[in-house]
């Protein structure tokens, strides 16, 4: 900060750092901020009208002068800038999810993010624009806190390879969390085990780590993972019969219901209820309505009759 006192142009003093007393009965503040290599910025509350250029010209010579001296004491303490900021200055940054996750990354009554910021002792604000802020003092409780919205927010491919953990078994298989909110299922056949595998759990256990391969995405969104890293050794999947006979046809050599049963429904031959051979040995009622009985074989002849 120059100072400036004048009566003329010949008698006139340029001020070095300048104090307030000499700043208010002064007759101009000059500041003039820069580095070894120029200026950055200038500054000037001027209250005479007689500052002409020469008077500039002292001021910004003394100004360099100054500053030199100041640019050397810093670099005598702190020659570079530091890596990372003091481990007690608050830290922040701003990480991206969809917006149209935005409820789901927050959870019922803010579930979701309670929980994030008590696991990691960060501080969590989301703006309307999917802008997720995450700040504190730790940098690892802070870098925890990022990961897990990066992953929240990273969408699954197949090919991709996740260091995973085991949260729910199956006889058929287990299921991994490869993400924040992101469960993926190995199937047994894809355990990356020579022989026949009986039950998940006799490879691995809840809470397990286990490396997996992202195999496929069905059309339903569901996540299937394999524990074998070479895709050809994927073991095909036995296609499941969608008639629930287990390789049973409706079309012939199915099962048969009642056999020459009358009334009898058979799968030999397709569905068939012969309405021709149906007989229920009622009496000609007319119109008469009521309910109405099959006949049965397990009863005699004389007593099939309604008049019994």
């Amino acid at each position: 900060a120059m100072g400036l006192i004048i009566e003329d142009e010949k008698n006139f003093a340029v001020l070095t750092d300048l104090m307030g007393i000499e700043d208010f009965n002064g007759d101009m503040d000059f500041k003039v901020a820069g580095t070894e290599k120029g200026i950055t910025a200038l500054q000037m509350d001027c209250k005479a009208l007689n500052i002409t250029t020469p008077v500039l010209e002292k001021g910004l010579a003394q100004a360099k002068d100054a500053r030199a001296q100041i640019m050397k004491k810093i670099l005598e303490t702190l020659p570079e800038s530091r890596k990372t900021v003091s481990e007690y200055a608050p830290k922040i940054k701003v990480v991206k999810i969809p917006v149209d996750r935005i409820g789901e990354f927050i959870g019922p009554s803010g579930k979701n993010i309670k929980k994030l910021m008590a696991d990691t002792g960060t501080q969590i604000d989301v703006n309307d624009d999917g802008s997720v802020s995450v700040s504190g003092v730790d940098p690892e409780k802070m870098q925890n806190a990022i990961t897990w919205v990066e992953g929240f927010s990273k969408e699954v491919k197949a090919g991709e390879i996740y260091e995973g953990e085991v949260v729910r078994l199956m006889s058929f298989g287990a299921f991994v969390n490869i993400l924040p909110g992101k469960d993926g299922m190995v199937h047994v056949t894809d355990m990356g085990q020579d022989g026949f595998v009986k039950d998940a759990g006799d490879v691995v256990q809840i809470g397990q780590k286990v490396q997996v391969r992202v195999k496929e995405i069905d059309d339903q969104g569901r996540i299937n993972l394999s524990m074998n890293m070479d895709p050809s050794k994927d073991k095909p999947r036995e296609e499941r019969s969608r008639n629930g006979f287990n390789g049973g046809s409706r079309n012939g050599g199915g099962r048969s219901f009642g056999g020459d049963r009358r009334g009898g429904f058979s799968h030999g031959g397709g569905r068939s209820f012969d309405r021709g051979r149906r007989n229920f040995d009622r009496p000609d009622r007319g119109t008469s309505g009521g309910p109405h009985f099959p006949t049965s074989r397990l009863i005699g002849d004389d007593k099939k009759g309604f008049d019994r």
